[in-house]
């Protein structure tokens, strides 16, 4: 027959693996914490092996922007995915990053190959084609920004457009509504003192008014213009210098030039490179 055996203070040997898995489950409970603490923020790897702790604002095409863990006020900063090996979200998510096709179609379109975009070819584009170019290989912030721009501008130039129409029709009834009034002040007067005029009179009034509304309409729609014009350049050339600073960096250097000019035979073309 078994008995259970105490010990010399007392406690029973249940007692003591009570305690025992007491202080195993406290310490589970701080491991756990002390994990979730640890993935409070995304963490970014390098390729150079690298730690970024950060918070992943968005993951584009062939960049991704982050702001800094410590510094969540700070600038927005841009790291291409080539130079990613992989990023821990706070989820616990783990997304890796290989030179995929995509990727190197877009590492050539920003610089690295013989058709790269370059800032002297990106600069000689039409608003349309930066458009579409921004949209097929960059997207993102910048695409946003720059398209929000163009549908801007479309608008203000609309406005501009309309306003400069009606303020035109409007400058043209006023001088025809004036022609006729001044036309048909040109009566007689009969033997009673009645004035007979050519009867234009109230049709040059009606013409002058109309022309005065339409032409106040129409310079509204101008004024109106100019903020809205003015807000879409700024997003257009804000996308632009984003764009510009983060791809195209340095690749107008040693792009060749022909420039017109005095040469050392007189003047002449000159290439410069």
């Amino acid at each position: 027959m078994e008995t259970d055996t105490i010990s010399k203070n007392g406690a029973s040997p249940k007692k003591h693996r009570h305690k025992g898995n007491v202080k195993k489950i406290l310490f589970l409970i701080f491991a756990v914490m002390l994990g979730f603490s640890s993935m409070a923020q995304d963490i970014i790897i390098t390729k150079k092996s690298e730690r970024i702790d950060a918070q992943v604002i968005e993951v584009n095409i062939n960049d991704v922007k982050y702001k800094d863990w410590n510094h969540q006020n700070g600038p927005t900063y841009t790291i291409l995915k080539s130079n990613i090996a992989s990023i821990i979200y706070q989820s616990g998510k783990v997304e890796t990053f290989e030179t995929s096709t995509q990727s190197q179609q877009g590492y050539k379109q920003h610089g690295y190959g013989d058709d790269a975009m370059t800032l002297s070819k990106f600069n000689s584009m039409s608003d349309r084609e930066q458009d579409m170019y921004l949209e097929q290989y960059v997207g993102g912030s910048i695409y946003n920004t720059f398209h929000s721009g163009v549908k801007s501008r479309r608008t203000g130039n609309g406005l501009l457009i309309s306003g400069s129409i009606l303020s035109g029709v409007g400058l043209g009834l006023i001088i025809g509504g004036f022609v006729l009034v001044e036309n048909s002040s040109y009566g007689y007067w009969d033997d009673d003192g009645y004035n007979y005029n050519s009867g234009d009179q109230d049709a040059g009034y009606a013409l002058l008014f109309t022309g005065i509304g339409l032409a106040s309409a129409g310079q509204i729609l101008v004024i109106t213009s100019i903020p809205i014009n003015a807000s879409a350049g700024a997003k257009k050339k804000r996308a632009q210098k984003e764009y510009i600073n983060t791809y195209l960096k340095g690749t107008a250097i040693n792009q060749p030039k022909l420039n017109f000019g005095t040469t050392a035979n007189g003047i002449g073309l000159t290439l410069n490179f």
